[in-house]
């Protein structure tokens, strides 16, 4: 997104007008001026790689002392940190004290996950509570950095116990879920910041944060070497990414003004036929649905890293293909050759329609 939301060229490309739909325009240009003031990607990097060195540093403190060999300790220590990062949050604005109350979330569910090892719980389970300490720790955190590593460790910490359970084929579903999620909110954008609720003050980070976990769950899905065309689960997965992209592009067309129907049947098939191979491989499906629903959002960050994604699923995809050398090269020679062809047939569809 765009520092400054254009409120307009946005409702129009969506087809909504101010009759059928009403948004609080004023509410929606002071949020995203007040973030413009306040949050910059330098800043929001530096505070977390402070946090994670602050941790390590105290953490490594606290254990060459002796006073966190007791795993009742580090359970006691973990809550108090935590308790701590969130009111020290909600209490100040300064970047020293965001800072710190970072460094102190980390370090909470560092001791709170080693202090679980004592009390011989499954791993699963261990992940499970933490999952859920994070889960409910966001209701209480309005910082954007404390927010963006919640988010990260509730998905992280749930796929990760899918993969101690032995249940990986969970997976091909989890990871489909995260993209219905970011659907919608990148869908109903303007609606959802034109409200004063959980979700709009908290809207950056989380779909931040979710479009993160949802790359690293299909990187995770990539690291099955094993290419089978029976692995049902992976086409359920790659089918449903294939679904919520022809969802975006919908909108898309609606965002370009796209109305002539033969111009749009033969971008759907287009899509279609670019889409199909990539039935048993859901990361590039994956990335193809991040591409659109960036573009559709204007997402810049999210554009940048599905191009990225989808660059490295594509070779991880040729990469575990069980045929010879020469016919990889073939299957890569073809489909960039369809690529080059689809480039100008889209190119010239962009010009009929200007026209």
């Amino acid at each position: 997104m765009k520092n400054r939301l254009n409120f307009d060229e946005l409702t129009q490309g969506l087809g909504w007008s101010d009759l059928e739909n009403s948004f609080d325009r004023q509410a929606i240009e002071t949020e995203f001026q007040k973030r413009d003031e306040t949050q910059s990607l330098p800043i929001k990097i530096l505070s977390i790689f402070g946090g994670i060195m602050a941790s390590s540093t105290l953490s490594g403190f606290l254990f060459s002392f002796g006073i966190l060999e007791n795993k009742l300790a580090q359970l006691i220590f973990g809550l108090i940190f935590l308790v701590g990062a969130i009111f020290f949050s909600r209490k100040t604005k300064m970047l020293l004290m965001d800072t710190i109350a970072v460094s102190g979330l980390i370090l909470g569910f560092i001791l709170l996950g080693l202090g679980l090892e004592d009390y011989h719980l499954s791993d699963e389970a261990a992940l499970l509570i933490i999952c859920i300490v994070a889960t409910v720790s966001l209701n209480f955190v309005c910082n954007y950095i404390m927010t963006f590593i919640l988010v990260l460790i509730a998905c992280g910490t749930l796929l990760a116990s899918l993969n101690a359970a032995d249940l990986d084929n969970l997976s091909y579903f989890y990871v489909p879920a995260l993209g219905l999620v970011l659907a919608h909110l990148y869908i109903k954008e303007a609606r959802i910041i034109s409200k004063r609720n959980f979700f709009s003050i908290r809207y950056n980070p989380i779909r931040t944060a979710l479009t993160f976990c949802l790359i690293a769950g299909l990187i995770y899905l990539t690291l099955d070497s094993d290419f089978i065309l029976t692995n049902y689960y992976a086409l359920c997965s790659s089918l449903s990414f294939i679904v919520l992209s022809f969802v975006a592009l919908h909108f898309v067309f609606e965002k370009l003004a796209i109305e002539n129907k033969r111009t749009m049947i033969l971008l759907y098939l287009l899509c279609l036929c670019c889409l199909l191979p990539t039935i048993f491989a859901p990361a590039i499906s994956g990335a193809i649905f991040l591409i659109l629903i960036s573009f559709l959002a204007n997402y810049k960050t999210g554009f940048v890293l599905g191009i990225l994604l989808l660059l490295y699923a594509v070779s991880r995809f040729y990469y575990d293909l069980d045929i010879s050398l020469l016919d990889k090269s073939i299957a890569m020679m073809i489909s960039g050759a369809f690529f080059i062809i689809l480039y100008f047939v889209s190119l010239k569809l962009s010009r009929h329609e200007e026209n």
